[in-house]
């Protein structure tokens, strides 16, 4: 039996289904939170557990945690998460689904993910700037004041007890072996295939309006590309912003900054929006700027550049290596101002499709799952 440490996510429905896949019948989910209270899982399977951690119930799963053959966290960024692996025994195997929020949090990288306009709504006073400073320069002495301050250190042991690890592409594991540990092994899995990230496999976009970010954090950088955009020919397109989750205040400073820079054509997405819906306003979005310098929003931009969509990226961004790397067409976020110049939505689909096709089928998605499943448990194949 597996227990699966989740959230309430769009993802975990689909951990769900990808897991009973391959391992019916063998799997505990869950949720640490309230049941009236859930948002994005709609799945009533048999064995999604939905309770508090104050709740008594929360101790029964967690004095059972020895029963379990192996445990997934799927993110570590939730403190939940980070008491239940420490508190298990140290020869429990345990695999970590890195989402990226998770690694990031490691401060010698979380000093590299912001860029100097959106770091400056950060430190707007002496004391702040001093701090970044000398969290910049000093960071190995800085983290022993911040773990204690922020109370990390649970995080930090926890990734100490991590035995595997899987990420949204490979080139993080990389830097989990750099600054975590180059014990830790790594099994690919995948958080959907094609038929799961796009409704409507013919579809192309259909205008030229600007997608900006995925969502109300500081590391979409929307400050340091809104500055960018002010000052090119956008026409009449408009630069639709997601901004539905993430920090509320940051949210509304990059409301007001996007209205004072760019006008009506800013248009911020405040409420959620299904993925049928969400995809078609993705349609009509032709240019795509993911100004992140970490991995994140894949799944936007896996859909983006199957719909023909000119993708944006930092080069710093692991995400524009791994795609550059496997023959897809993406572009250099410094590029943005010659869009108009660029291919057109068809010669990018027709290029980009089959090499998504290829490395996000299904099959090969259940059988990199099955292969994990039988690697940290040790079991045989139910395929």
């Amino acid at each position: 039996m597996i227990l699966h440490l989740c959230d309430d996510e769009k993802f975990t429905d689909y951990i769900i289904e990808i897991f009973e896949t391959v391992n019916y019948g063998k799997n505990i989910y869950f949720i640490n939170g309230d049941v009236d209270k859930i948002k994005y899982v709609k799945t009533s399977h048999i064995k999604l557990i939905i309770t508090n951690s104050k709740n008594e119930e929360y101790n029964k799963y967690l004095f059972q945690i020895e029963n379990y053959s192996a445990i997934i966290a799927h993110n570590l960024i939730h403190p939940y998460k980070t008491d239940v692996i420490n508190f298990a025994h140290k020869k429990k195997h345990i695999h970590w689904m890195c989402w990226g929020a998770d690694l990031y949090n490691i401060l010698p990288l979380r000093n590299k993910i912001y860029l100097p306009h959106t770091k400056a709504y950060f430190t707007t006073s002496i004391r702040k700037k001093i701090q970044e400073l000398i969290e910049y320069r000093f960071f190995f002495f800085y983290e022993r004041y911040y773990q204690k301050k922020y109370n990390t250190l649970p995080f930090i042991s926890s990734l100490k007890k991590v035995n595997s690890v899987s990420t949204v592409i490979p080139h993080e594991y990389l830097t989990i072996k750099k600054f975590v540990s180059k014990k830790i092994k790594y099994y690919p899995f995948k958080y959907g295939y094609i038929e799961k990230f796009v409704t409507n496999k013919k579809s192309l976009c259909s205008g030229d309006n600007f997608l900006l970010g995925n969502s109300a954090h500081p590391s979409s950088n929307q400050i340091d590309i809104i500055l960018k955009l002010k000052n090119i020919d956008l026409q009449d397109n408009k630069v639709i912003c997601p901004l539905s989750y993430g920090n509320e205040e940051y949210k509304n400073k990059i409301i007001e900054f996007g209205n004072n820079c760019l006008g009506s054509r800013f248009e911020p997405i405040t409420d959620f929006i299904d993925l049928k819906n969400y995809n078609n306003l993705l349609s009509q979005c032709g240019n795509v700027i993911m100004n992140h310098q970490r991995q994140q929003a894949m799944g936007n931009i896996i859909i983006s550049l199957w719909m023909g969509a000119r993708v944006f990226l930092s080069k710093n961004n692991p995400i524009y290596k791994f795609l550059k790397a496997n023959g897809i067409i993406v572009y250099n976020i410094d590029t943005v101002n010659s869009y108009q110049c660029l291919p057109n939505y068809c010669e990018l689909a027709n290029n980009n499709r089959p090499i998504l096709e290829k490395i996000y089928n299904k099959e090969l998605v259940i059988e990199e799952t099955n292969n994990l499943v039988k690697n940290i448990t040790g079991q045989p194949s139910q395929l």
